[in-house]
């Protein structure tokens, strides 16, 4: 098989469901995920047989690339059928065609289904392997006479002395002659066979000329002597084919007629022509391209360095389930962004801002999907209110989406990390967006390399109003994600950047300050008629679907009076009909329609949409049934990543039942997937109290979220904290990975080991309760007893657990933020203790957590509580006899970053953060805990700094530097506010502020106090 690779395309996927399962729901949904992409369609089978989805659009399968689809039924918690394939799988059942449209067919049984995968390729007609056919039939028809055996030899002695022996004995002529004109056919059949052979043999040498070339040629001539080849190939193949066909069974020979000869001899001397005009072709394009080919070569030689410097930068962000417009709509809005992305006059900042629901999240995953089928960069990231979405993790993936599409952007970003492994150890967003995605983007700019226009990068951030989490506009990564934004324009104007968001307060401001292009998705009175038509027929569309799943309902049910009537509701707003038309889907009848559509539910206004739905849904349920909606819904709210249902029900110690239960009546506002996820943000806006931005900018008490059903977030921090430690105090032990030796490090232990002995549930309590009790608050005091029982029996086997789950850098913190919420006095001495445990034995735990019982132990000082506490419990380590400390060091936290030598340190005002400035001419702020960057670096400074003081209110610093300069920095920033102040004539080695925040004094190397 010749080494060329081509993509292929996935037309269609077929579920032929097993007539003997039984109990299957009739409802279902097929899912198909290739790399990050995921789509699915819902079926509702009537009776047994096949289910059929033909993609609107063939998914690309490119070579390396796997694929997974995934068939579930309504009501399972897992899917009957997970099958993951390659595009190896693929072409190994491809079947030779003789069009370059064929359709192939991969196969896969099953108990309950046979699943089919419909495919194509737009490949040459015929590929190198593909030859193999070809030849079966033309050697099918080898030599009759070597078949004959024996016969052959009488055969041949009749033809060569038949004439004598025919003139011996006349009677014997007329069989003589007969048995001569049979062998003059059968030798003449043999030379007929060999010019076939002879044809199919140059075919094969063509088809390997051009799959191995064709992917290479650049020069005109030598792409034309290609392309003219495709048709000679055809006709051969196709005459070996037809020759064959016309023979049967009963034949002993066949015949090439007169034009099968002529077409031959055609076909060999236009194959001839082509080796000598293909020879030509190489040897130009080879002198041409020689340099070209030996850099490549180099460059080849070093991809897997590059891979691995890469896969640091990679941060393994996905997103599953991307909506799409329907096909038809929102074509007003997509054409101006695409007249935008193709503008270089415009702003390099487009922001799409709408009130919530109002399909924002469709149209940017919309353009994304188009530009990546047009082949043009259009990398797209979702922030959202859950963890893994934060500003690092955005330039990241942007950092490494440019370096799979533009070969400069790549250069360089390999070069730092090349200059510098551990760069990524400890940098901040900021950083991490200079040194990565805006120095890369601005040395290209400024290079000779020239890209079409064509290919020039569009990046979307989608959702930036969720970037922050529940914290929203005062949250840290909001203002840093906001600086960035306004640092982008500063790029090319042919480097795009798409942002979507609700118009909120401090994002408004922020781009009221940076030129940009504003598109914005009327509602309500601004609603466009276009708008109005696109979720008419969205409407539309969903009750086709709910009619053709259901055969007792009638085709064009509920009628254009109900579709006018939810499309007027609707006034703009797309999530309110999505979510309108799901809850009439959970069972379609008049009642429903008539909950959505009765009384006076002001039009678009989604939050009354799901005050009506919960209490439709919720009516009759106890305060005791509400309790545990509360819970389970505040947990589904603040949690940092997805879980599902019985994962949930496992985390708070709920019945499997009750969860369920919940979900059920939560259909209408719960994304779909395996885990539970609401549909939009603007259901949890509803649930935490949050008012939404009308038209008129007023806000209906009547339609918020009553009092039984609203989520306060400390609440349901507490509720989850109070569930983890009970789970963790039953499921944690000793040695819970079955750890063979003290010499295994953490990072050799396989995933699946680690995975089998700590599930998901308590892998989240191990690691993310000090978050959840740093959100309580502050007044409120966690149960003892199990907060007592987990210090006391569990402590070092939740170390040992977040050891194996590379999660030590939460313990310090966690153990920190429990102190404050904790009444015993017994506990809180334990807790600082253990503090100082983890600070100081932090780098071996993470390194091996057998470790926590072979060393920390022994060697933890005489006065540890902690180390007293369990050293009975672990009689059989070592023991120290001399040099074991009597107490915990003083010094506390070595803290790294800088690139030079450190000056000057400083505290914050409130003590938990260090002000630091270095030689290397940066500031940065740490967090005094834990040593962690908390903003920074601050440049601007051309010397080193010399002197930094924090004002009293902790929002300024102020700097000295060698280069004779002051200068004040926002503290959450790490923007210059004020400065350069310039009228020292030496270095500034001294500054601080007044009590009251007002004025700067400074002293220098010039005698000079400045004030």
């Amino acid at each position: 098989m010749s080494n060329s690779r081509f993509p292929l395309l996935i037309c269609a996927i077929a579920i032929d469901v097993n007539p003997k399962s039984k109990g299957l729901h009739p409802k279902s949904t097929v899912k198909l995920t290739t790399g990050d992409t995921s789509e699915h369609k819902f079926f509702y089978r009537k009776k047994f047989g096949a289910l059929r989805w033909d993609l609107k659009s063939p998914r690309e399968i490119l070579p390396g690339t796997p694929f997974e689809i995934e068939w579930r039924t309504a009501g399972s918690s897992k899917p009957f059928i997970v099958i993951t394939l390659h595009y190896d799988d693929l072409i190994e059942r491809m079947e030779i065609g003789t069009s370059n449209v064929a359709e192939h067919k991969y196969e896969c049984d099953y108990e309950h289904a046979r699943v089919t995968v419909i495919f194509r390729s737009m490949t040459p007609d015929i590929r190198p392997d593909g030859m193999k056919k070809i030849c079966d039939v033309a050697s099918r028809r080898k030599s009759i006479l070597d078949r004959l055996g024996k016969s052959k030899v009488i055969l041949e002695t009749v033809n060569d002395y038949g004439g004598a022996l025919g003139s011996l004995n006349p009677a014997l002529g007329s069989v003589i002659g007969c048995v001569q004109g049979v062998y003059g056919i059968l030798k003449k059949q043999d030379e007929e066979n060999g010019d076939v052979l002879d044809l199919v043999s140059d075919m094969s040498d063509i088809i390997g000329y051009i799959f191995d070339v064709n992917q290479f040629a650049t020069i005109a001539q030598l792409k034309t002597v290609i392309e003219e080849m495709k048709g000679p190939m055809q006709e051969a193949s196709q005459l070996v084919m037809e020759r064959d066909q016309r023979s049967h069974f009963k034949d002993a020979v066949s015949f090439l007629t007169s034009n099968d000869r002529h077409k031959i001899d055609n076909l060999k001397a236009r194959f001839r022509r082509f080796k000598e005009r293909f020879d030509r072709g190489v040897s130009v394009q080879s002198a041409e391209n020689m340099d070209i080919i030996r850099t490549q070569v180099e460059k080849f030689a070093s991809a897997q360095e590059e891979y691995i410097y890469l896969q640091e930068l990679n941060p393994g962000y996905t997103k599953s389930d991307p909506p799409r417009c329907l096909a038809g709509t929102r074509e007003d809005i997509l054409s101006t962004i695409r007249e935008w992305t193709n503008d270089p006059n415009s702003p390099n900042i487009l922001w799409i801002a709408a009130y919530p629901g109002a399909g924002k999240s469709t149209i940017a995953f919309t353009i994304a999907a188009e530009l990546e089928r047009s082949h043009r960069m259009g990398a797209i990231f979702a922030f959202d209110r859950k963890a893994g979405t934060s500003p690092s993790v955005l330039w990241r993936y942007i950092a490494f989406a440019l370096t799979r599409e533009y070969p400069n952007c790549r250069d360089h970003i390999v070069a730092t990390l090349k200059g510098n492994p551990s760069i990524l150890t400890n940098m901040t967003a900021t950083e991490i967006f200079h040194k990565f995605v805006a120095d890369p983007l601005q040395q290209w700019n400024t290079s000779s390399a020239i890209i079409p226009r064509n290919r020039l990068p569009v990046l979307i951030i989608e959702a930036l109003d969720e970037c922050g989490g529940l914290g929203g506009s005062s949250s840290r990564d909001r203002k840093d994600i906001l600086s960035h934004i306004a640092e982008w324009t500063n790029l090319s104007p042919h480097l795009k950047l798409i942002i979507t968001s609700r118009a909120e307060d401090d994002i408004e401001n922020a781009f009221l300050r940076i030129p940009h292009k504003a598109l914005s998705i009327g509602t309500a009175d601004a609603v466009s008629p276009q708008s109005t038509r696109d979720i008419q027929q969205y409407i539309e569309h969903r009750f086709k679907e709910i009619a053709t799943d259901r055969p007792y309902l009638p085709p064009c049910w509920p009628g254009k009076t109900v579709v006018d009537d939810l499309t007027s509701r609707a006034s703009g707003v797309f999530i309110w009909a999505a979510t309108a038309l799901s809850y009439i889907e959970g069972f379609p009848c008049d009642k429903r329609l008539n909950d959505v559509q009765g009384g006076t539910l002001p039009s678009g206004d989604v939050h009354a949409l799901y005050r009506r739905l919960l209490a439709k849904s919720f009516s009759k349920w106890s305060d005791t049934e509400l309790a545990h909606f509360v819970k389970l819904v505040g947990a589904i709210v603040v949690t940092q990543i997805s879980l599902t249902p019985a994962e949930f029900g496992c985390l708070l110690g709920m019945e499997e039942a009750t969860v369920g239960n919940i979900c059920n009546r939560l259909r209408p506002v719960l994304a779909v997937g395996n885990t539970l996820r609401f549909a939009h943000p603007s259901f949890v806006d509803f649930l935490l109290g949050h008012t939404t931005h009308s038209t008129d900018d007023s806000v209906n008490d009547e339609w918020s979220c009553p009092e039984a059903f609203r989520i306060d977030p400390a609440v349901a921090h507490r509720h989850l904290t109070e569930s983890m430690f009970p789970l963790m105090n039953e499921r944690l032990c000793f040695n819970i990975c079955n750890i063979e030796s003290s010499f295994v490090r953490n990072a050799a232990l396989p995933q699946s080991q680690v995975e089998k002995a700590i599930d998901r549930p308590l892998s989240y309590a191990c690691r993310f309760w000090g978050f959840h009790v740093e959100q309580t608050r502050h007044d409120a005091n966690l149960a003892s007893s199990h907060v007592s029982t987990f210090l006391q029996e569990k402590l070092l086997f939740w170390l040992e657990a977040v050891g194996v789950l590379g999660a030590v850098n939460v313990a310090a913190a966690a153990l920190a933020r429990l102190i404050e919420h904790t009444a015993v006095e017994a506990d809180i001495s334990i807790l600082k203790d253990a503090l100082k445990f983890v600070q100081y034995f932090a780098p071996a735990i993470a390194e091996s957590a057998p470790h926590i019982y072979v060393s920390c132990l022994p060697f933890a000082p005489r006065s540890s509580g902690t180390a007293n506490c369990y050293a009975l419990k672990f009689r059989n380590t070592i023991s120290l006899q001399r040099g074991r400390l009597q107490d915990w060091p003083a010094e506390q936290t070595v803290i790294r970053g800088h690139d030079s030598s450190v000056f000057c340190v400083a505290f914050s005002p409130d003590g938990k953060r260090v002000i630091s400035g270095s030689e290397d001419r940066t500031i940065r702020i740490w967090d005094a805990e834990t040593g962690r960057t908390m903003t920074g670096p601050f440049n601007g400074h051309r010397d080193r700094v010399c002197s930094v003081a924090c004002s009293p209110d902790g929002k300024r610093v102020v700097s000295g530097s060698s280069d004779k300069t002051i200068r004040i920095w926002d503290a959450e920033t790490g923007r210059t506010v004020v400065g350069p102040l310039n009228g020292h004539e030496g270095s500034t080695t001294s500054v601080a502020f007044s009590p009251d925040g007002k004025r700067v004094v400074s002293g220098s190397f010039d005698k000079t106090i400045r004030i």
